[in-house]
């Protein structure tokens, strides 16, 4: 594991391996083909898990082998962003007590496809619900390169590669009633959860 670390909004660790091959499909545009019908059937699948707190099916279904997820949270003044290969019980029962997966509660609502604003300007979301839409609220990429310009930690190829797969072609899913933010992408035909964005929607500081 490498921690980039910034004196000024960002910190972030990275799991590196320079021993990593990584697909042809990481170099190359990864077109998102689906139906909404398709999409919200999985976003449903991964509350409910999320509500039963099945962490095994989670990681079995929702968490690719090789690339794991990033977890995104703000512990202080600087955000944090760790990459895991996989969800892990213990985090996961202390995360229920903050604003995490593992407190929504089952889908009675619709799922809207479209954006809703940032959460911390006036401390709530601008629309209720829950949202599905493509416009990540924060960036691995930005992040790494905020680090090699201003604080000379310069992330190594592979780094480079694995968060540009990452944050390509990504789903955001929003749930404001529970302040949950998550992003999920499809690879190789199967629906993966990327990120865990506990930074958003975290107004402490």
């Amino acid at each position: 594991m490498k921690i980039f670390y910034t004196f000024f909004t960002t910190l972030i660790l990275l799991f590196t391996s320079d021993g990593l091959v990584l697909p042809n499909s990481c170099k190359v545009k990864q077109p998102i083909n689906e139906t909404k019908e398709e999409v919200e059937a999985v976003v449903k699948e991964m509350f409910h898990l999320f509500h039963i707190k099945d962490v095994d099916a989670l990681n079995k279904k929702f968490i690719h082998p090789k690339y794991g997820f990033f977890h995104m949270y703000r512990p202080g003044v600087m955000d944090i962003a760790e990459h895991h290969m996989q969800l892990d019980k213990k985090k996961s029962k202390a995360w229920t007590k903050e604003n995490t997966l593992f407190r929504v509660s089952k889908i009675e609502r619709a799922l809207r496809w479209e954006s809703v604003d940032t959460y911390c300007e006036n401390l709530m979301w601008t629309k209720g619900g829950i949202f599905i839409h493509k416009k990540p609220y924060l960036s691995v990429l930005s992040i790494l390169k905020f680090g090699e310009d201003f604080a000379n930690m310069k992330p190594s190829k592979i780094e480079k590669e694995r968060a540009t797969f990452l944050t390509k072609n990504l789903l955001v899913i929003v749930d404001t009633k529970e302040n949950i933010v998550f992003y999920i992408k499809k690879i190789d035909g199967e629906w993966y959860l990327t990120h865990i964005d506990r930074a958003t929607s975290d107004c402490s500081v």
